[in-house]
């Protein structure tokens, strides 16, 4: 099983012929306390698009609620400022009281996105499956590709859509049959 992300067009012994232009999309992420007082402040996950820009908001067992996420690919793996803003006034928008929160970590963490933004998901070699490239929404995935890859495994065909995933589609050899 290939599934380690932005490393994974790196790994020895893959086909020769096989090409996956897996960039990184760098996006921030920041984490608040709530104060006590205001707990709970969240029982559930807040999603929302505020201008246009989507954001989510999670509570967590600690106290702490998690807010993201920018994107960008300017290649720097660095906290930006301006997002910190951004995801701050969008999550506030949606949650009022988030302006009332500590600020514990900032952090940026890049996502592996393919030309497409989809998933590369299929049979790479005999034996060898690729499940990689999910972007930003690999935790959102993982239940139903896990299924695509135990039918892999299996020998179970996998649906018409997700052949679209074909991890060979960028390649110059054809998709294996």
């Amino acid at each position: 099983m290939v599934a380690n992300g932005l490393l994974s067009p790196t790994l020895a012994g893959l086909p020769e012929k096989l090409e996956w232009p897996i960039r990184p999309v760098y996006g921030d992420v920041i984490r608040l306390r709530t104060p006590e007082h205001l707990r709970p402040l969240l029982t559930r996950t807040v999603r929302g698009l505020v201008h246009g820009r989507s954001v989510y908001i999670v509570p967590r067992e600690d106290g702490t609620i998690v807010i993201g996420a920018t994107e960008r690919e300017d290649g720097r793996d660095a906290v930006l400022g301006g997002g910190v803003l951004q995801l701050l006034r969008d999550a506030q928008d949606l949650v009022p009281a988030v302006a009332e929160l500590e600020l514990v970590e900032a952090t940026a963490r890049p996502r592996p996105g393919t030309p497409d933004n989809a998933p590369i998901l299929g049979p790479i070699a005999p034996g060898l499956i690729a499940d990689t490239g999910t972007y930003r929404h690999g935790i959102l995935l993982s239940a139903q590709t896990a299924v695509v890859v135990a039918d892999l495994v299996d020998g179970t065909a996998a649906d018409d859509e997700w052949r679209a995933f074909d991890p060979w589609r960028w390649s110059k050899q054809e998709a294996l049959a």
